[in-house]
């Protein structure tokens, strides 16, 4: 009896047992909540890294020595040229130009095949030399590293402008285009690398017409 006697008060304290560790598991749950940390966007407003220029442009003058390969000149003549540049820069982005270049051109092997196998030359109007100017306009102001400490600056830009072609048939006026990189080896040093392109009218012997004379170029230049 006293045995049953005991068996029913533990299951009597029982229920109101768990029901406390209850309440407590709960109250310990809610104590460990955690609240949203991650904090709204302060502001959609864009961010720009903006630095200034290694070597400032505005109101300096820049003198550059160049050369430049014809690429789409006749299959007869080879056409390279020479030639001088001088730039002054209204503002970093701004530019205006005046160059002159020496043209030499040269027989490739078909035009002496010709010479040699029908005693006769080629029918081509060929460039003497060329005076030009032109607006220049800089895209893009950037940088790219050779090594950890080693950084390069560099502008990307084109230009427009107006040329007199000396032909042998006489001068042939025509607008020009032009686009390249302007690669700065130091505050007053720079290599250029570019396209131009030429449009002019020749006259040969027998046909005429407007031409593309689209020439690769390297200058080194020294800003003063």
């Amino acid at each position: 009896m006293k045995f049953l006697s005991l068996i029913t008060l533990i299951l009597a304290l029982l229920p109101p047992t768990l029901a406390v560790a209850s309440g407590e598991l709960e109250n310990d749950l809610k104590s460990l909540d955690v609240q949203e940390t991650v904090p709204s966007a302060v502001s959609k407003e864009k961010l720009y890294s903006i630095q200034s220029r290694n070597a400032p442009l505005k109101n300096h003058f820049e003198i550059l020595a160049s050369l430049g390969q014809n690429f789409t000149g006749d299959g007869f003549l080879a056409t390279n040229q020479i030639g001088g540049e001088i730039q002054y820069h209204i503002t970093d982005d701004w530019a205006l130009g005046v160059g002159y270049n020496k043209v030499y051109n040269d027989f490739k092997g078909s035009a002496d095949r010709l010479l040699q196998e029908q005693g006769v030359l080629p029918d081509v109007d060929y460039a003497k030399a060329r005076i030009e100017g032109r607006v220049q306009y800089n895209l893009f102001y950037g940088k790219f590293r050779f090594t950890k400490d080693s950084v390069m600056y560099f502008d990307q830009y084109i230009a427009a402008g107006y040329a007199q072609n000396q032909l042998a048939s006489g001068n042939a006026n025509g607008p020009l285009g032009d686009a390249g990189f302007a690669f700065w080896i130091s505050n007053w040093g720079s290599v250029h690398l570019g396209v131009k392109d030429y449009y002019y009218t020749e006259k040969a012997a027998l046909t005429s017409g407007a031409h593309h004379n689209i020439h690769g170029y390297l200058q080194v230049g020294y800003l003063l």
